[in-house]
This record gives structure tokens, C-alpha cells and sequence, in this order.
């Protein structure tokens, strides 16, 4: 009778467990729809920082993958410890083990490609380069999320607006574009160039690079992930111990009540 009362509370405590387990698994969903639905971060894909936006591209679909799969085991869980299925119980023992796994890869191929404080130099001059190269009235697909990103991150170029001698030259010379201007948050980015109301004043400029701010912005993204993955590594490891302890003693009860 003793031992029915423990497995029945240890049974229930197992139920709550993957419940919260579940809540996580959809608030990591949540997490990857923002992340891919978030236009800054389209943005940034758009601009094409070497490996960095393309493993930001597609890191909203792992974590939303991640989410899901922790959802599952959690839905495993719930199901197995409340109709006694070892079946179940034994699947949510092995997805659990999968989870550090896959999060494991992530964290390491994160790490791979936003360490950008390896060699900032790098960084930033890619960035200027591609600046330089591709930011002009034609060329729209730089252009466009470029200047969405200096007017969230409020800075102008990628060290600073002097970047821009090589962009504006001729008559144009000295000019830098309407979203280095600190006024420029309510302004039609996509009006024409040929208005000269689309250049910005050098005196209303902004007087910081994009380069350490965006840099920050990708270390910041990796260092969530960083944060949030352990935990469902730790949760995923805490549940195959529950679900282990939880099938010994359905064992044992077996094996009690056969006595």
C-alpha cells in the first residue's frame, strides 16, 4: 500500500514536471516565430555578414524545431506516467537523451559563428567593403536593409560617416544618406535620391559606426542562447532521471504485487 502511494505522488510530481517541461518547449517556439518574423533580424540576414547571417537565417528554424521536440518529449511524458505506458516512458527517455545532443550542435555552431571578437578587424572591414561596393541607388537589396539597420542602431556607417567618400563621389561628395540623420526615424527611406532632402546634414549626423553595434547585437542574440539552451539541457537530464526512477518503481510494484 506504502509503495502504491509513493509511485502515485512521484507519478503526479512527474506529470507537473513535463507540463513545465511542455510551457518551456512553447515558449521556445514562441522565441523562434519572433526571431523569424522579427524584420531587424531579416534585415541583417539581408546584409549578408559572412557566416553570421546565414547561420542567423536559419537558427529561427532550429530553435523552433528545438521547441517542438521539447514539447513532444513533454507530451511523451505526460501521456506515459498517467496511463503507466513503458512504451512511452522508454521514447521519452530517448528523445530525452537526443535533446543536449542537438543543443549541443547548436551552441557549438553558434559559438563557430558569431565569434566576432576574435577578429573584429575582420568584421569590420567585410562590412565596409561590402559597403562600399554595394550600397548605392540601384542596388536596393543593400541598401534597403542598411539603412533600416543605421536608423534602429542609430549610427552611421560601419567605423564611422567617413566610410561614405567612397559611396559619394563627384558632386555628391560629402553627402551621406537620409538614415544617418538623427531625425530620420520618421522619414521615407525608399523615397527617390534624387531629392536632395534625401541627404542628411553632416551637422544632424550620427556620430557612431554601426560596426561595435551591431557586432554587440549578434553576441547578445548568441549569449541568449547560451543562457536559455542549458536550461532545457538541464530540465531534459532532471526528466530522464525522474522517468528512470519512475519505471523502477512501476517495476517494483509489478514485482510486489506479484508476491
Amino acid at each position: 500500500m506504502k509503495l502504491g502511494w509513493c509511485t502515485k505522488t512521484f507519478r503526479c510530481l512527474f506529470i507537473f514536471f513535463n507540463v513545465i517541461f511542455a510551457i518551456v518547449g512553447i515558449a521556445t517556439i514562441g522565441l523562434g516565430i519572433f526571431l523569424k518574423v522579427n524584420p531587424f533580424i531579416t534585415y541583417i540576414t539581408q546584409i549578408k555578414l559572412d557566416g553570421s547571417s546565414t547561420f542567423l537565417a536559419n537558427s529561427a528554424l532550429i530553435i523552433i524545431g528545438i521547441g517542438a521536440l521539447v514539447v513532444f518529449v513533454g507530451f511523451c511524458g505526460c501521456v506515459g506516467a498517467a496511463a503507466r505506458n513503458k512504451y512511452l516512458l522508454g521514447m521519452y527517455i530517448a528523445l530525452s537523451l537526443t535533446i543536449p545532443i542537438v543543443i549541443l550542435v547548436f551552441i557549438i555552431s553558434a559559438a563557430n559563428y558569431f565569434d566576432l571578437k576574435k577578429d573584429r578587424d575582420h568584421f569590420s572591414s567585410t562590412l565596409k567593403n561590402r559597403l562600399q561596393n554595394k550600397y548605392s541607388e540601384n542596388a536596393t537589396e543593400f541598401t534597403k536593409p542598411w539603412d533600416y539597420v543605421q536608423k534602429q542602431l542609430h549610427c552611421c556607417g560601419v567605423r564611422d560617416y567617413r566610410d561614405y567618400d567612397a559611396v559619394f563621389t563627384g558632386n555628391d561628395k560629402g553627402k551621406l544618406p537620409i538614415s544617418c540623420c538623427v531625425s530620420s526615424a520618421d522619414t521615407d527611406l525608399h523615397a527617390s535620391w534624387t531629392s536632395s532632402s534625401n541627404f542628411c546634414p553632416n551637422q544632424l549626423m550620427y556620430s557612431k559606426g554601426c560596426s561595435s553595434q551591431l557586432r554587440d547585437y549578434l553576441l547578445l542574440f548568441a549569449k541568449t542562447g547560451f543562457v536559455a539552451d542549458p536550461v532545457i539541457v538541464v530540465l531534459a537530464i532532471i526528466g530522464i532521471i525522474i522517468a528512470a526512477c519512475l519505471c523502477r518503481r512501476n517495476a517494483e510494484k509489478e514485482q510486489y504485487s506479484t508476491l
